[in-house]
């Protein structure tokens, strides 16, 4: 069985120069790669199949696994998104195997939410007011009033 998983790091927005000619460079992963995420012209996050959570400082000269260490049970993760903003601070994992959040907003640096794919017939929204250090559900109806 594969679990579907979302991360999400932050921190501030970054202007980012895109490169004129890009290259074939080895991550020394077998990874198959769902999500990229550029900082600037050095950070790069990268996410994918296995757990997989590459980062480079240096451009996508070199890659480090970052991910999370895995429990037998978690190996399948496929984590099929990222979006960051920083160097090192994770602020969202989805710890719910049934959902999938594909859209995540930062309004400041403190205040964020996630949307899941409907769980159980349900979309399901979750709001952090410190930065991603937690989050909590929304109630669908105080959705209008955010």
């Amino acid at each position: 069985m594969v679990r579907l998983q979302s991360i999400m790091l932050s921190a501030s927005l970054t202007r980012v120069n895109v490169a004129a000619s890009p290259k074939l460079v080895s991550t020394g992963s077998e990874a198959r790669f769902r999500g990229l995420a550029s900082v600037s012209d050095e950070i790069a996050w990268l996410s994918g199949t296995n757990g997989t959570v590459l980062r480079s400082i240096n451009g996508g000269l070199s890659w480090q696994s970052v991910g999370p260490a895995l429990s037998d049970e978690d190996a399948g993760l496929e984590f099929r998104d990222i979006e960051a903003w920083s160097q090192e601070k994770a602020s969202f994992t989805n710890q719910e195997a049934a959902a999938f959040y594909d859209w995540k907003a930062f309004e400041s640096p403190d205040r964020g939410m996630a949307m899941s794919d409907p769980v159980d017939g349900k979309f399901r929204l979750v709001e952090t007011l410190d930065g991603g250090n937690t989050w909590t559900t929304v109630d669908p109806v105080a959705w209008h009033r955010l």
